[in-house]
């Protein structure tokens, strides 16, 4: 067809079918799946303060340990424990993660009878009694954040 140098409109333009589909094309082809993942990963960075709020514990048996002046464990290690108050009602103890072999200023945390001990961590707890002569009684009050 010959447009002897003039402007044919696109409508009247000649159609190409290269690339097209096939007059009888396959069904797998028309019903192909995108390459994109169907969920999107966004950076976000926060420029500011973020307000959170802390959420109460779920649960918590409480307990009270008498310890010697030799020591002992109160509690093991509890991943799921958002926190635990130590309160001892008669004498002074000694707190630390790991047992030392001999109780001290030096080796653990001197704690005074009556003032709360509020521990934020799942770590191991063990207490000895400050007195030398007599054991302490210490209440243990965990809480967990599984409920248990």
């Amino acid at each position: 067809m010959s447009t002897h140098n003039r402007h044919i409109p696109h409508a009247q333009q000649p159609a190409s079918h290269a690339g097209a589909l096939p007059a009888a094309p396959d069904i797998a082809t028309v019903e192909q799946e995108r390459d994109a993942p169907s969920q999107y990963a966004v950076l976000v960075e926060h420029n500011g303060p973020v307000a959170t709020r802390a959420l109460p514990t779920r649960a918590g048996a409480p307990s009270t340990v008498i310890v010697p002046i030799t020591g002992g464990p109160v509690l093991g290690r509890d991943l799921k424990r958002a926190r635990v108050t130590l309160i001892s009602s008669d004498k002074p103890f000694y707190y630390a993660a790991k047992p030392p072999a001999a109780w001290s200023t030096a080796t653990a945390a001197l704690w005074p009878a009556n003032v709360p001990l509020v521990l934020l961590h799942g770590d191991a707890i063990n207490c000895a009694s400050a007195d030398v002569s007599l054991p302490a009684t210490i209440a243990v009050i965990p809480e967990n954040m599984d409920g248990v």
